[in-house]
């Protein structure tokens, strides 16, 4: 009777292994799908507020935003990884009496690390900046250039640090966080990347849930049949002797 328990321990152990393991890969998936930062994916639009410092001879303070519109894969690249935007740029820097005010338009080449959360990007830009204190009230030419890193926190919101050198009346520099609202569809290229890995996900789920079901049912099966194993072993043992009494009567 105990070699057949450790037979049908030996049937079951694996199906517990198993389901052990698919519910390991799940809670992985779980932590992994809902952590605070999720892919970056561009789109075709988007929208931001920066807020950060500016530094020329005082530390001033950096109040901006920007709009994006992507205008095709990057001209020195022929990978779709390089994403390539025009911005438009418009922000104050101020304080003690002292208004620095920018507007530009940049070109962003944005280099996506899909299926990585964090993705970089590089910009050149060009534009007026307005000087206006106590004694003066002019106009420079302003250009620079800027490099951040953008990351996602929601499907819809995208987080960008960055950092700018630019020059005007004198050489500046800022840095500042960007929270960038995403108001059109996906770049069609990555848009096809996420419904093929959602396709493969589905499918995946399904493999995860069908073996979840069989597993138990099998453990099912292999508990009832275990006992009747037992109970034939046992009926074989039982009539064993009277066959052999049988034999010894017919010598």
């Amino acid at each position: 009777m105990s070699q057949t328990s450790f037979a049908a321990s030996s049937a079951i152990l694996p199906e517990i292994q198993e389901r052990e393991t698919l519910s390991k890969i799940a809670l992985e998936e779980k932590f992994t799908t809902w952590s605070y930062f999720h892919e970056y994916v561009p789109v075709k639009r988007d929208y931001g507020v920066e807020i950060g410092g500016m530094w020329e001879k005082n530390n001033l303070y950096w109040v901006g935003g920007n709009a994006g519109f992507h205008i095709g894969r990057c001209v020195f690249s022929e990978s779709q990884t390089c994403q390539q935007y025009f911005d438009i740029i418009g922000g104050v820097g101020g304080r003690n009496g002292l208004t620095n005010g920018v507007a530009a338009g940049a070109l962003r080449w944005q280099f996506v690390s899909y299926p990585n959360k964090y993705s970089p990007f590089a910009r050149l830009y060009l534009g007026v900046m307005n000087i206006r204190d106590n004694e003066r009230d002019k106009n420079h030419l302003a250009y620079g250039v800027g490099y951040g890193l953008s990351a996602s926190v929601h499907r819809k919101v995208d987080l960008k640090a960055e950092v700018r050198v630019g020059e005007a009346d004198q050489t500046y520099a800022m840095a500042f966080f960007s929270i960038n609202l995403k108001v059109d569809s996906l770049v069609g290229f990555f848009a096809d990347q996420i419904h093929r890995i959602k396709e493969g996900t589905v499918e995946a789920t399904g493999k995860v849930l069908k073996t979840t079901i069989e597993a138990p049912q099998k453990m099912i099966d292999t508990t009832i049949k275990a006992p009747n194993k037992i109970m034939d072993w046992v009926k074989e043992k039982k009539e064993r002797p009277s066959l052999e009494d049988d034999t010894d009567q017919n010598k």
